[in-house]
């Protein structure tokens, strides 16, 4: 998941014109749609899909293609809504009926798993057992066999689920585990039938085939921990059955930097480096480390990364800024070795990412930032592979908290009581006490004085869907109310933002707290979804998008508008999401999704999305979608 990606793909932000010469062709719609859906692209789908509906009402693949986008946008609600009507209209001999049926199931358990109101939870539960019944008696397929099962035993009805159960395991009993192949999905479901049927051995049998067939797949593994572990919580399943299908743990690693020649007492010495990575070694295999986030300074950072590498894991990292300022304060004054390692790690490593692609400029808080990035990220990743994200350090215990430093990203993760494996380098330091000499032949990093000043903000853009349709009998009713009703929203809220500014229909806000700019964002598409907006004259489905991102900025006087503004890549970056977003959503960046995992507050959920393409030919970044913890939406 990488934190900042400009890698440009199919840009669909022109659909719109090409739109005006298909005459409101169903199948033109259908396919730029499903291209973009294909390519990682499901808001622009939605908008293609949802145009092409507009103009052919009741199209029943237009239909079922809408409730899909806004699914893969984790809008489920909304789909679940199009889905439903889909299904009403939908002849059981159409082919898209098992597809229809299975989505509902699987929007129904979404907001089963969402919800937490006890009446709430039986209801989606009955409902998507309901919906995957429905799917299999058409298709007798197992996909929504199995699913049917475990969600019949999830509403209580244990017989039910076993009988399904017993009938898939019947209908592929010409297989066995060592006969199936790498068919790892049927392998899965033969496991969670058995399961079902409480034939635990049997079960891990067929798990430990799939496993092997899905070859280090850690994305589908995790779908089968996710499925076993929920049963858990209604059937019998072993421990030993889970912890086989456990994924390994994420790391997030910090350290010292190899001394510099200026260091008058010796900390991390060349000396100390072989000792040092063996240590690190023997903790990824006590943390049963898989998956690592780290930057990638000489020293501690690059004997990690190696190990990793050795180890056969898989490495994220997260530079704090452009590539060649960070060579010359964090590499290059141990040496060309040193340089010369630092680019063989980032060529091995599975990811490299940018905090922000400018330069230094002596800003440390540029450190600061990358590291509450590399930590968000550990989270996010940990939490998508149901497995723990554990932080490593290798640190002196009485070193000195610098902005940006080891000792502050371990203090910042012990306070959210996150699990710390430190390995204590003064262990090492007394080892080599008699060879004080290091082999560091070149000057020390130059730090000074900022030359700029960039404060870490938030920033939200919002933008009124369908605000140029609007007639000029329209646009009274619409600068007197809609923009009186966004001016009270904000206005309500305990803290005010630093900056704000409309145009049009467009609006711009900047926040000093991350936590509080995404209550602004989520209070704003609150107060626009649930207005009634026909009783004063506008459209009724009046909609809002919102885009928000959080990165270092410029702040200075606005000579125009005589107040403070703030300014840089970080700014255009929130403006090119925000028209990306589906209506009455928030999209959020990565970076943004990633410094929300790591605050204390835990009313937020990101929806990953993954990687979409930006307005504006702005290249493509990961994004995600903000709502409340227990929001249905």
């Amino acid at each position: 998941m990488p934190v900042t990606n400009d890698k440009q793909t199919d840009n669909f932000t022109d659909w719109r014109s090409l739109a005006t010469q298909w005459q409101g062709d169903a199948e033109q719609f259908l396919n730029y749609g499903n291209k973009a859906l294909a390519l990682g692209q499901p808001s622009i789908a939605y908008d293609i899909y949802s145009e092409g509906l507009s103009l052919n009402d009741n199209h029943l693949e237009l239909m079922y293609r809408t409730g899909l986008a806004l699914a893969r946008c984790r809008s489920t609600s909304s789909a679940a809504t199009v889905i439903k009507q889909l299904l009403k209209i939908l002849p059981e001999t159409n082919s898209l009926i098992t597809d229809a049926y299975s989505l509902a199931g699987r929007l129904a358990k979404d907001q089963w798993l969402m919800a937490a109101d006890e009446n709430a939870k039986a209801k989606f539960a009955t409902r998507s057992m309901q919906a995957y019944q429905q799917a299999y008696a058409i298709s007798g397929s197992y996909y929504p066999a199995i699913n049917a099962a475990s969600m019949a035993v999830v509403t209580g009805d244990v017989n039910y689920g076993q009988t399904l159960a017993e009938s898939i395991r019947q209908q592929h009993s010409a297989f066995t585990p060592n006969t199936i192949g790498d068919d790892y999905w049927l392998a899965a479901t033969l496991g969670e039938a058995c399961l079902l049927l409480n034939q635990q051995e049997k079960a891990a049998q067929w798990y430990q085939q799939a496993i092997q067939a899905i070859n280090g797949n850690f994305g589908n593994q995790a779908a089968i921990y996710r499925q076993a572990k929920m049963l858990s919580g209604f059937i019998p399943v072993a421990p030993s059955l889970l912890a086989n299908l456990a994924i390994p743990n994420v790391v997030i690693f910090t350290g010292h930097m190899i001394d510099s020649p200026e260091r008058e007492k010796p900390r991390f010495t060349t000396a100390m480096e072989a000792a040092v990575k063996a240590v690190i070694a023997d903790a990824l295999i006590q943390t049963n480390a898989q998956f690592a986030v780290c930057s990638a300074a000489c020293g501690a950072d690059i004997l990690f990364i190696e190990a990793m590498l050795e180890k056969g894991g898989d490495v994220h990292i997260i530079l704090p800024f452009k590539q060649d300022d960070f060579i010359a304060t964090s590499v290059e004054f141990a040496g060309s070795d040193w340089v010369e390692r630092f680019h063989n790690v980032l060529r091995k490593a599975g990811q490299v990412s940018y905090a922000t692609q400018e330069g230094y400029l002596n800003d440390d808080a540029l450190f600061e930032y990358a590291n509450s990035l590399m930590a968000g990220s550990a989270i996010l990743q940990a939490n998508i592979l149901e497995t723990e994200a554990i932080l490593l350090g290798v640190v002196e215990p009485k070193a000195t908290m610098n902005t940006g430093g080891a000792w502050q990203l371990i203090e910042q993760w012990q306070q959210l009581k996150r699990p710390t494996h430190i390995i204590d380098i003064s262990a090492f330091q007394a080892d080599q006490a008699a060879n004080s000499a290091r082999s560091i032949p070149a000057s020390p990093p130059t730090k000074g004085n900022a030359t700029v000043s960039r404060h870490v903000k938030t920033m939200v853009f919002a933008d009124v869907v369908g605000f140029s349709a609007l007639g000029e009998a329209e646009a009274p009713s619409f600068f007197v109310h809609f923009l009186n009703r966004i001016s009270e929203t904000i206005k309500q809220q305990t803290v005010q933002p630093s900056f704000v500014n409309t145009w049009g229909d467009g609006l711009f806000l900047v926040y000093d707290n991350i936590e509080t700019a995404a209550h602004a964002a989520l209070s704003l598409r609150d107060a626009v979804i649930s207005h009634d907006w026909a009783s004063i004259g506008l459209p009724a489905n009046t909609n809002i998008r919102i885009g928000m991102h959080t990165g270092p900025v410029y702040a200075a006087l606005d000579p125009i508008i005589n107040q403070q503004n703030f300014y840089g890549s970080h700014v255009n970056r929130a403006a090119r999401i925000e028209p990306v977003a589906i209506p009455g959503s928030v999209f959020i960046s990565e970076q943004t999704a990633s410094l929300l995992a790591f605050s204390r507050d835990s009313q937020f959920h990101c929806d990953y999305l993954g990687e979409m393409s930006l307005a504006k030919k702005y290249g493509s970044s990961v994004l995600y979608r903000l709502r409340q913890r227990e929001e249905l939406e």
